[in-house]
């Protein structure tokens, strides 16, 4: 240890040697990688083998070179020891601060760090559909729903930070009297000519940093029926008037027959 002497004894004199120890230190290698969006730092906590906690309270800020690689050499102004006082080698790990609209992936020895920025994903509502409002909701294909709710014209659901890389679903439960007149996507504001609608949901598939709308248009669902007016002698009447009333006597539309005796209802 520091301080230890040797005495080397002569014919003549008494000699002292003195031996100094120095702990052999170490680094860590890393590298980052992004994925959607870059930045020129990082802000990391250094864990050794199994003790509780890192090793530092507060985040160190690394920089990164070319290539995403960094290198730590100390913590709390002290440099990192390779061995402990038995001559085991220690092993460090990385804990990365979180990073706002990215999400964090470490490989097997944490000392690569892949940051995948996130979607934002929204499923609105438009079509003349008067107050009424539809059960909605986006959930990872195969998976759980990540939000659900009721959305009438003009309003919508969102997602802010989704995960990228992974297929959506947005599905809207279709009410009695209405359709799904028209689905359509846009991927950062540019139209998704490729999706596909089964009439109740639309599936997407995120890539990083992706702004996914979906929009549902819903249209009342219409039909039209005819009623034909004769005289006795079963020869049609024009002009006749009819009306139509809902069942709290609301009335909803007229009709007059035309020359050949038909009068169309449509709506």
């Amino acid at each position: 240890a520091e301080g230890s002497e040797i005495v080397v004894k002569s014919s003549n004199t008494v000699q002292t040697a003195a031996f100094t120890n120095t702990r052999e230190t170490t680094a860590i290698n890393g590298k980052k990688i992004w994925v959607g969006g870059s930045g020129d730092s990082i802000d990391l906590f250094v864990r050794r083998n199994n003790e509780t906690g890192p090793l530092n309270t507060q985040a160190i800020s690394v920089a990164l070179a070319e290539g995403g690689s960094f290198e730590i050499t100390q913590v709390n102004g002290k440099n990192l020891a390779k061995y402990d006082e038995n001559g085991h080698a220690y092993t460090y790990t990385l804990v990365e601060a979180p990073v706002p609209g990215y999400t964090t992936t470490y490989s097997k020895n944490t000392l690569t760090i892949t940051n995948t920025r996130t979607s934002g994903l929204t499923l609105a509502k438009t079509g003349d559909i008067d107050g009424v409002t539809f059960d909605a909701s986006i959930s990872v294909k195969g998976g759980s729903k990540i939000t659900t709710g009721k959305i009438g014209q003009n309003e919508s659901l969102t997602v802010p930070t989704a995960e990228s890389g992974k297929t959506y679903v947005f599905s809207e439960t279709q009410k009695t009297g209405w359709y799904l007149k028209s689905a359509t996507a846009t991927r950062n504001g540019e139209p998704i000519d490729d999706i596909v609608c089964d009439g109740t949901s639309v599936e997407v598939t995120t890539q990083a940093g992706d702004n996914i709308v979906v929009t549902f248009e819903n249209q009342p669902q219409t039909g039209s029926f005819t009623v034909n007016k004769t005289d006795v002698d079963g020869k049609p009447v024009a002009d006749a008037e009819f009306t139509i009333y809902d069942g709290t006597g609301k009335k909803v539309a007229d009709a007059t027959t035309n020359d050949d005796g038909v009068a169309t209802f449509s709506g």
